[in-house]
């Protein structure tokens, strides 16, 4: 499993202008060629006259292709036929069935509307219009989607885009005998947030690449957040949800969807899947941990705590989890600086160096404060200290106020929403502890409401079964947009910038117009 996206190499080929469709149609073959955006190489061609003569000349062969089925219609005196194309047709007349491609038939005993005569197909032959070259409509495609990324040189065209280093030998070796050149992403000269991205991850990550997708996607020289995704989601899941009988339900759900989805071919529920059953095995653990199955405390042993009779021990442990999730994302994030060359625009981020020595400082504080480390307390207070006085005077510095009173109170705010903003993040991982201790209030609830209809044991057992229902489907959504929610504010914040884009090889599309 590697750490980092795939290295790219940059691909620049000059292919004679008569053969570009098929230059693009080759690199399509491959499925492993992704374009640039933009090409800066050459001038660019303006093909919109091209393309709606493609597209005028695909919409008379189909309006001659569906008159040809008007003639098969079965005859019949009393009623009319036309054909017809237009989009949200139907208001306008209750004879009409709507078809594919906004087509319509018309069926009456008279003459059609004239609001509806307008969108009817003509019944003359218009001429095609001429097309300068004779190419498949596979290669017309390319053309036209690769259209801004493609540069001209007189006659030559020149096609520029990115190539995965493991397809380097494969690209030199078919195009050997051509004006090529391939170099390796940091030397092509351009930035590096214009690389695509392409990551090379284990199968059982695939869901949780997914969910990462939902925040951003990872620059180019970034570490890969979607170990760290999977790790920490299915710890704090678990925690949140802990219960063994209901951990075991989403598990055995999440195999079901899995065997369903590779059978039907539905990726993005197997994808799901591949959440599901991870998220599962560990809220059943903790379950195991803290004595709870099916809503019940009395039929497995705890065998470490149950979280409610220790309430300040669990508040504790849920900060512990968000000060080391706090303090890895902002080493990450200057890691992830040094690799990507922009460490100075970081130097007095609140997130970058000035952020961290802050933040180790009060872990410090907080350790020593409870431990009797009085090294590590002083420590802390002094790291606390010179960092705010490091902001407070940059920003007095930067903003060059003309009253020195003024620069004082802004640099004064400056610091305040520096110490805030940590405090605060901090502060939202005891929500880890919240969310447990609300699972068990929910589930003693369950269990007194089917103890109290005892009375009628079929109607105690109808209750606890569907309220265990609702707790996996309710709480389960809650717990899954809180775990993420910390994920994204709390912690990728700190690293992850968004601003990547995905490595999408060029390919023929299956239906197109």
């Amino acid at each position: 499993m590697a750490l980092f996206p795939q290295k790219m190499w940059r691909l620049v080929w000059f292919v004679p202008g008569a053969r570009l469709a098929e230059g693009l149609e080759f690199l399509a073959d491959t499925g492993a060629f992704h374009p640039v955006r933009e090409c800066r190489l050459g001038s660019s061609h303006d093909i919109s006259s091209l393309k709606q003569a493609f597209v005028a000349k695909h919409r008379q062969e189909r309006q001659r292709a569906y008159l040809h089925m008007l003639v098969r219609l079965p005859e019949h005196t009393l009623l009319q036929y036309a054909l017809g194309e237009g989009t949200d047709i139907s208001a306008l007349s209750a004879n009409i069935l709507k078809g594919e491609d906004d087509v319509f038939l018309w069926a009456g005993s008279e003459k059609p509307p004239e609001e509806i005569s307008t969108h009817l197909y003509s019944t003359g032959q218009e001429p095609v219009p001429p097309l300068p070259l004779t190419l498949s409509d596979q290669q017309w495609q390319l053309l036209f989607n690769t259209a801004a990324s493609i540069g001209h040189v007189r006659s030559w065209a020149v096609i520029d885009g990115w190539v995965p280093a493991s397809e380097v030998e494969r690209f030199r070796d078919a195009l050997r005998h051509e004006a090529a050149c391939l170099v390796p992403a940091e030397q092509s000269g351009l930035p590096m947030d214009e690389v695509p991205v392409k990551f090379t991850r284990r199968a059982f990550l695939g869901g949780f690449g997914t969910l990462m997708q939902m925040f951003g996607v990872t620059g180019y020289r970034e570490l890969d957040p979607a170990p760290l995704l999977a790790f920490g989601f299915v710890l704090m899941f678990g925690m949140m949800f802990a219960d063994l009988g209901q951990g075991m339900v989403l598990f055995l759900a999440g195999l079901c969807i899995h065997r369903w989805s590779c059978k039907a071919g539905r990726d993005a529920w197997r994808r799901f899947a591949q959440v599901l059953i991870p998220i599962g095995l560990s809220a059943a653990f903790f379950g195991m941990l803290f004595g709870s199955c099916f809503s019940r405390e009395d039929w497995v042993p705890a065998l470490w705590f149950q979280p409610m009779q220790h309430i300040i021990f669990y508040i504790g442990l849920s900060i512990l989890i968000g000060m080391a999730t706090i303090a890895l994302g902002l080493a990450l994030g200057l890691f992830d600086a040094w690799r990507m060359g922009r460490w100075r625009t970081i130097v007095w981020d609140h997130f970058g160096p000035l952020g961290l020595i802050f933040y180790l400082g009060l872990i410090g504080i907080g350790i020593g404060g409870v431990y009797p480390f009085g090294f590590l307390f002083r420590l802390g207070i002094v790291c606390c200290i010179a960092s705010m006085l490091a902001m407070a005077a940059h920003h007095l510095y930067v903003t060059h106020a003309d009253n020195i009173f003024m620069g004082l109170f802004m640099a004064v705010l400056e610091v305040y929403s520096f110490t805030l903003e940590f405090i605060v993040q901090t502060v939202s991982f005891v929500r880890v502890a919240a969310f447990t201790i609300a699972h068990v209030a929910l589930s003693s609830a369950l269990v007194f409401l089917s103890a109290s209809l005892s009375f009628a044991p079929w109607l105690a057992w109808s209750v606890f079964i569907l309220g265990n229902g609702l707790i996996i489907v309710a709480e389960g959504v809650l717990v899954f947009i809180q775990v993420l929610r910390l994920h994204f504010f709390e912690f990728f914040t700190k690293f992850v910038t968004g601003e990547g884009q995905l490595f999408q090889p060029l390919h023929i599309r299956e239906k197109w117009t």
